[in-house]
């Protein structure tokens, strides 16, 4: 499992925070401690995940490197104890773990 905010990533940890400048001084609205740090160059691009469950519209460069790295955006049914339930992930198709037969898609 790879977690983009750095909790369990050292890499990431040790970068600096993600911040917005406003009027050359930081924007405290956005601060977050223990969630201002990504970097998808990295967590995309080099350690190339199987599967990413969440999108990330606040930063560009997730989507560019989804389109980058070969990933599809599909809807992919999770069977639980009570209900199925419905989930956008994306998928690297260049995955050789992925038996993508096995995938339950959603319906379109």
């Amino acid at each position: 499992m790879i977690n983009f905010l750095g909790k369990s990533d050292s890499y990431i940890s040790k970068a600096q925070p993600n911040r917005k400048l406003k009027n050359q001084k930081y924007n405290f609205n956005d601060f977050h401690p223990g969630n201002n740090k990504w970097n998808f160059e990295y967590s995309i691009g080099i350690l190339k995940p199987d599967l990413i469950l969440r999108s990330w519209d606040e930063d560009k460069t997730f989507e560019n490197e989804i389109l980058k790295n070969n990933y599809i955006k599909s809807c992919v049914i999770f069977s639980s104890k009570n209900y199925p339930t419905e989930l956008e992930i994306y998928i690297s198709l260049e995955s050789k773990l992925i038996l993508f037969e096995n995938i339950n898609y959603c319906d379109d």
